[in-house]
């Protein structure tokens, strides 16, 4: 029997999680739902909806609701690989806060993706846990998975300035270049990045601007 390429790259992702030295549904922060079936049409509707909403000051939020979590979703803010979309995602601590609830507090980024891809949280947690204290700062950190059959929802950090592309393409919209000096800084901190990444045994394969988020601090040099 031939095997269609989608068959082979399903394959190989479930020989990846199923490598992993630790069960998917023991590592923390996996929140596993629906017994291992499909999203709740209400799950899917409501991402459908903010998923043609763009985050803008004054829009209202639409609450998400995960089994025991809810998060307040005020719109797209990016698009990933393979179709994923981020939004940017208050966590609610319990029910009451629901219709007293604003845009105050901690803010986070919650990353969207249909077929389920895991594995991107897997590496997340696997690198936190192998940097050094000094390292993990540089790193986006992935506090929760939601997953389904068909979907998985991962709760990151909220990236508020933006990433190395819009900033590329702020200067390309105004006729400009980046200062040489501030093109180094970044150089030297994606170098130092991958340095950290190879030696906690992770490599990188979609390195590119638009997956490179700039913070503020960072090392002195």
């Amino acid at each position: 029997k031939e095997v269609s390429a989608a068959e082979k790259a399903a394959a190989a992702y479930e020989a990846m999680l199923a490598g992993c030295d630790t069960p998917l549904g023991e590592l923390e922060g996996v929140c596993l739902h629906g017994e291992g079936g499909p999203a709740p049409q209400g799950v899917v509707d409501t991402v459908a909806a903010c998923r043609r909403r763009q985050r803008a000051s004054g829009v209202q939020t639409v609450p998400l609701k995960l089994g025991e979590s809810t998060y307040l979703l005020k719109g797209a803010v990016g698009k990933g690989r393979a179709g994923a979309v981020v939004f940017e995602a208050y966590p609610l601590m319990d029910e009451e806060d629901l219709e007293s609830a604003d845009d105050e507090g901690n803010v986070f980024a919650l990353k969207v993706q249909t077929p389920a891809w895991a594995w991107e949280y897997v590496v997340q947690h696997q690198l936190q846990q192998r940097l050094s204290a000094e390292a993990r700062p540089m790193f986006m950190h992935a506090h929760r998975m939601h997953l389904f059959s068909d979907y998985t929802m991962l709760l990151t950090d909220f990236g508020e300035h933006g990433s190395l592309a819009e900033a590329l393409g702020k200067y390309s919209a105004t006729g400009q270049q980046m200062d040489e000096v501030v093109a180094m800084f970044y150089t030297i901190e994606l170098l130092s990045m991958v340095e950290h990444m190879h030696a906690a045994g992770v490599v990188h394969l979609a390195l590119a601007p638009n997956n490179l988020m700039l913070r503020n601090g960072g090392q002195e040099w």
